[in-house]
Formats: structure tokens, sequence, C-alpha cells
């Protein structure tokens, strides 16, 4: 929006409500919001990162205009319920806060497209979560999930999905029914095996599966026709299957921190001519 006025006080701005399109109050040590901030009718734009927030006003539910939306690096541990009324916004960033759960009517926003739930308390995901069909990037790093729900491939719309650093031990078939998925973090948990129908994700060009329990890979990961870097380091492998040399497009392989014996990397090594390995 060229030319359109930043607010940066709210003050300032309460003074003109139905003027204020793009209010941008970060940094700024606020510890709480007017219930008046639902006054700003017409505001597409609002910038609240880095402030002391603990909690939302319900009036907040108001601001009806509202597309885009940073949080991040707050105190939050709830959402109101009210946030579901903004049925315009496609962009959320949460990142940095103390949310345990999320609204159970979230899914309500949908319209929203980018999700960032990085570094949080969630432990798991309402059904209604799962109505949120526009999402294309979806980032819940640094939780405490412990597992995926199967009603994860009603997302099918998402491009990037990354639910790293968590406590997930596995991934459900589901998943691979995101079939629009170019990139894909599950680094940094606990899983100890893949579903056999990873390869049905065709057009997956990064996959970032380090610092796991895995030891072996499905006979049809050989199918991810379009991958390009992939990260197995960190895990128990002893050996990866000979069908890898079926990765025509493969750019970069991690396998540092497994069990190759010398015999192995030198197979592995013959397999995978064009590709960049690190051991």
């Amino acid at each position: 929006m060229p030319g359109t006025k930043i607010y940066t006080s709210i003050d300032e701005a309460l003074q003109e409500p139905l003027s204020v399109t793009m209010l941008d109050l970060s940094f700024k040590d606020i510890e709480e919001l007017p219930e008046g901030i639902g006054e700003f009718k017409n505001l597409k734009k609002l910038n609240l990162e880095d402030n002391e927030l603990e909690f939302l006003p319900e009036s907040f539910g108001e601001l009806k205009e509202l597309e885009w939306l940073d949080i991040q690096n707050n105190y939050l541990n709830y959402l109101p319920d009210s946030i579901s009324g903004l049925n315009k916004l496609e962009y959320l960033n949460l990142n940095d806060n103390d949310l345990v759960v999320l609204p159970e009517n979230i899914g309500q926003l949908k319209n929203l497209v980018w999700l960032y739930l990085n570094n949080n308390n969630l432990i798991s995901f309402s059904d209604s979560f799962f109505e949120l069909t526009k999402i294309e990037s979806l980032c819940a790093d640094n939780n405490i999930l412990t597992e995926v729900s199967e009603k994860i491939g009603s997302l099918f719309n998402l491009h990037q999905l990354s639910l790293a650093d968590n406590e997930l031990t596995s991934i459900p078939n589901s998943l691979c029914e995101l079939k629009n998925l170019t990139s894909l973090g599950l680094h940094k948990n606990k899983i100890t095996f893949l579903p056999e129908s990873i390869g049905e994700l065709k057009k997956l060009k990064k996959l970032d599966l380090h610092s796991n329990n895995l030891r072996s890979l499905p006979e049809n990961f050989s199918k991810l026709e379009n991958l390009e870097y992939l990260f197995l380091n960190d895990n128990n492998f002893t050996n990866l299957p000979d069908n890898l040399i079926e990765l025509k497009k493969l750019i970069y392989i991690n396998l540092s921190g497994n069990n190759f014996s010398i015999e192995e990397k030198n197979r592995i090594q013959n397999n995978l001519l064009n590709t960049e390995i690190e051991w």
C-alpha cells in the first residue's frame, strides 16, 4: 500500500480510528492493549512484535478488515475466541510466545495462508485446526507436539510444513497426501520410521530428517523425483537402499553422525556421483 500512512502511536491512531489501515506498535514494551483497539474498522496490517503482551482483548475480533498480524515475541498463553472473527486474515505470526493451546474455533480463519507457531508450548492441534484449508505455509517448530493427526491430509494446499524440534515418534500416512509440499522439516524429533507412502510427495524438494531415530528408508523413498536437498544426519543408519540412485535431481545429502562403514560410504558415493555428500 504505497503512500499509506503507517501509524506508530496507538494514542494518535485512536484520534482518527477509521483512517488507520496500517499500525506498527512493535518494540514498544506494551503490556496491555486497550479495548478501543476494536475501533480500527479499516485496519489491514498490525504489527505487535516484541512487546510484553500476555493477552489480547476480546474486542480484537472486531478488526474485520485485518489481513496481516504479527504478534511474535510476546508472552501470550492463549488467544481470545473472538480472533475467529478475523475472516480476512491471511498472515499470522505467533512465534516466540507461551501458547499451550489454540482456540477451538481457529478453523474459522478460512483465508489464512501463512501461520507461524514456532517456539511455543503447544501439545496438540484441535480438530478445527485442520479446516484451515488455504494454508500454504505452516511452521510449528520447538513445541511439545507428540503426534500429528491423520486429519493433516486435509491441508492440501500446504507447500511448506515444519514440525521440527517436537516429541514426534511417527508421522501419519495422511501426511503423504499433501501433494503440493515442496519443503518438509521433521528434524529433531524421535521418529523411528517413515510411512511407505512418503514417495507420493512428488513435488518435494527439501526434506530434513536430521536428529531422529531412523535406521532405514522405505522402498519407495526413491520415488521422490524432485528431491534436491536431503538431511539424514544424526540418525542410526548403517546403510542406504540401492535405489537412491534414482533420485536424479538430488544436489546435496547430509549423512554425518550415522554408523556407515567405509565400504558402505564408498558404495553410496559411487551411486550418487552427481550429489554432494557430507559425511
